[in-house]
């Protein structure tokens, strides 16, 4: 009984597959990030200059304050306050992310890329989002093997690394889907219908207009479909045979996660992470009774 059980996990994480699906869900996290450091530059100096509202002074006043040692929340940026350096660091992550991208440099870039986003969030703190953590997580296993350059055109060779890699982000993604998914549970306002309306009326709707918050089955529908669409996701994914479908409607998720909560990067994130459920040509040739459930 054993035996079985640690061949089907030994499979799970390190059967032999190709770099397809790794190289995919890089380019897309890696355009994520390049929107996420550029999303920053226009207003860097209304937040982070010499006289913003979260310089240098104000920024170690808030750490002290939310008692969060300086070692944990380490970054060049607490060096210095000027207004140079923090958007040359931005427009460093720019560049990294689009040099992991295009796929130059292998784990070097990867761990540049890595370093740089993890000093960015930890100088943001007060600004910092379901974004970062999600992102960087993601960013680190990219560190095992990064997968291949996006102009390669020789076939990659199969191994257990891309396996492994793959298997991080999805186990990853799937546990944060679950997470959304408990939280609102967790809540009386989505059980009643509700829960898209404070969402809204809280301004954090790019999607709802006052019109159609007063429409009282417009928002109990989207609530509760997001709540359905969350436990669809999460149970089509582990099932071979609906894999597909599973990352098409958590596709729809992230959608409504962008349009009706305002966290449009957060949902690219998922999005990105979610491709890695996609399958593969050597996935194709699996059958579904040999097929391992993510």
């Amino acid at each position: 009984m054993i035996k079985p059980l640690v061949e089907n996990w030994d499979e799970f994480w390190f059967k032999p597959s190709s770099g397809v699906s790794v190289t995919r869900t890089r380019v897309l996290l890696a355009s994520v990030a390049t929107v996420w450091f550029g999303s920053f530059l226009a207003k860097s100096g209304y937040w982070f200059g010499e006289q913003g509202v979260l310089n240098l002074a104000t920024s170690s006043q808030l750490l002290g304050y939310a008692q969060t040692s300086r070692v944990l929340n380490w970054s060049p940026l607490w060096l210095t306050d000027s207004l140079l350096a923090i958007r040359v660091w931005l427009v460093l992550g720019v560049l990294a992310s689009l040099a992991v991208l295009v796929g130059v440099g292998g784990r070097i870039s990867v761990a540049v890329w890595l370093v740089i986003a993890v000093g960015w969030a930890h100088r943001i703190f007060w600004l910092s989002s379901p974004v970062e953590p999600a992102l960087v997580a993601m960013m680190g296993y990219l560190l095992v093997v990064p997968g291949a350059m996006i102009l390669r055109t020789s076939p990659v060779e199969e191994s257990a690394l891309h396996t492994l890699v793959r298997r991080l982000i999805q186990v990853h993604v799937w546990m944060l889907l679950l997470a959304g998914l408990l939280s609102a549970l967790a809540s009386l306002t989505w059980w009643r219908g509700e829960g898209i309306w404070w969402l809204a009326s809280a301004g954090r709707s790019n999607l709802l207009t006052q019109e159609l918050l007063s429409n009282a089955r417009v928002v109990n529908f989207l609530s509760h479909a997001m709540l359905v669409g969350y436990g669809l996701t999460l149970w089509w994914l582990v099932v071979p045979v609906t894999r597909q479908l599973g990352v098409c409607v958590g596709w729809m998720c992230c959608a409504g996660i962008a349009l009706l909560a305002d966290q449009i990067l957060y949902a690219a994130v998922l999005a990105a992470g979610l491709s890695a459920f996609w399958p593969v040509a050597s996935d194709r040739k699996t059958t579904a009774s040999e097929d391992l459930q993510p």
